[in-house]
């Protein structure tokens, strides 16, 4: 039961490893002007292991719920279903293709790069987006630990 809830834990970690730092990574890039850089070397390659990471995580809570009999339906419980799916939502309408856009509009796949159109898109839309995606990460990690209504 318990190697259940260390790999629930371990592969959650990764993936708001790869979710969260590839979205820091890519802000702190941008800030030196080295954005096409850092969507070729970390942010693209690393897109197509963040959803089969929350996946596998969300699999082995569930997994480890079941082993250790909690009642599936705990208001702690659901809060982090509600964070996760609108986590989930917004990586996938939001952030993956801004990700996308911005690494057309970068340069970083073959393009010839403007910094002013990368500057804008960087600008407050990113911003916001990591903001939000950190925002609930942290909600979601609070609510493990702290499991209000329990």
């Amino acid at each position: 039961m318990f190697l259940l809830l260390l790999l629930h834990i371990l592969t959650m970690f990764v993936a708001v490893t790869l979710a969260a730092g590839t979205l820091l990574f890519v802000l702190v890039a941008a800030r030196t002007g080295r954005t096409p850089a850092a969507l070729e070397i970390a942010a693209l390659p690393t897109q197509r292991f963040i959803p089969p990471a929350f996946i596998l995580g969300g699999l082995f809570g569930l997994a480890t719920g079941l082993a250790f009999g909690y009642n599936l339906l705990a208001p702690w419980l659901v809060i982090a279903y509600v964070l996760f799916v609108a986590a989930t939502v917004w990586g996938i309408r939001v952030t993956s293709p801004a990700m996308r856009r911005l690494a057309k509009v970068a340069g970083a796949e073959g393009e010839a790069a403007d910094a002013g159109d990368v500057e804008r898109m960087l600008g407050r839309r990113l911003t916001i987006d990591a903001g939000f995606t950190f925002l609930v990460i942290g909600l979601i990690i609070l609510d493990m630990v702290v499991k209000p209504f329990l």
